[in-house]
């Protein structure tokens, strides 16, 4: 595996220890720098196996970015924050739309 660039999706390491890290290099040499022939039915498996460890890494990364938001730590902090903006925002939006109304109203 020395000097090798290996296509690696950046995903795919994230969360694996030193160990799986190496395993998973060792497997993607052997997959894409094998000299034993080609096998068209188990490259296929073997990108599919790839394909899907990568939407699971994806789907996991994404959950828990969902996990650490502020809305799931202080639900109260956020919905306050969100009541007390539209407690500003409704009645500039409400006059904003009168206003509208009855320059219309008035001038067309």
């Amino acid at each position: 595996m020395n000097g090798l660039i290996l296509p690696v999706v950046p995903g795919i390491v994230y969360g694996m220890n030193r160990r799986k890290k190496l395993r998973y290099f060792d497997k993607m040499s052997s997959t894409f720098f094998s000299t034993k022939k080609h096998d068209p039915l188990n490259c296929a498996v073997k990108q599919n196996t790839l394909f899907w460890g990568e939407i699971r890494v994806l789907i996991s990364v994404i959950v828990n970015y969902f996990r650490t938001m502020e809305i799931y730590r202080k639900p109260m902090a956020v919905f306050n924050r969100v009541d007390r903006y539209c407690r500003r925002l409704f009645p500039l939006a409400f006059l904003m739309a009168n206003l509208v109304y009855w320059y219309g109203y008035t001038n067309w």
